[in-house]
């Protein structure tokens, strides 16, 4: 079983200083010190598999990009699994976890979240759960263009039942 909790200092430093690879070294932290005030704002929970850092996931304006829109009727939320679980069938069960949470504790149905383009990995897992296109955004950082597609999805009980839970408990503090 999973165990979700609010960001803890000790776990916004390790996750600072994951390394995701060369190919998504665009996601490393490098042990950040804004990256880790950041991931302690309150918007931030770490998901533990055991004594491991499973992954963690955020809410609100920590899960957005730039210039977006706000959309009351919807969340924001953005997540990163452990890199030594990235490959290993997680991830659907992994953003149907996430969208069970908050709406089980938020009562939120609808979801958006903002990927860049270059992830295809993860673009196609987040249309094979069932995110749609809503439109992308282009934004210039460090001197790059980065382009990142905006997706949305309802979650609900009854249609996602296909989809293999992974069981979690919410240590509140």
């Amino acid at each position: 079983m999973l165990k979700i909790c609010s960001m803890d200092e000790e776990s916004a430093r390790t996750i600072s200083l994951w390394d995701f690879g060369d190919s998504y070294a665009y996601y490393n932290l490098n042990g950040e010190e804004t990256a880790i005030q950041e991931f302690l704002n309150g918007h931030y929970y770490v998901v533990f598999k055991e004594e491991d850092i499973f992954g963690f996931f955020c809410d609100g304006d920590s899960a957005q990009v730039d210039m977006m829109s706000v959309n009351l009727n919807e969340i924001d939320f953005g997540f990163a699994l452990n890199p030594k679980f990235i490959g290993r069938g997680y991830g659907r069960s992994f953003i149907k976890m996430i969208m069970h949470f908050y709406h089980r504790y938020h009562d939120i149905c609808h979801f958006r979240l903002t990927v860049a383009s270059f992830n295809t990995r993860a673009v196609y897992l987040y249309h094979r759960i069932g995110f749609e296109f809503k439109n992308e955004i282009s934004m210039i950082e460090n001197g790059t263009l980065t382009k990142f597609y905006v997706m949305r999805r309802d979650f609900n009980l009854k249609t996602d039942e296909d989809i293999p839970d992974l069981l979690y408990s919410y240590i509140r503090k």
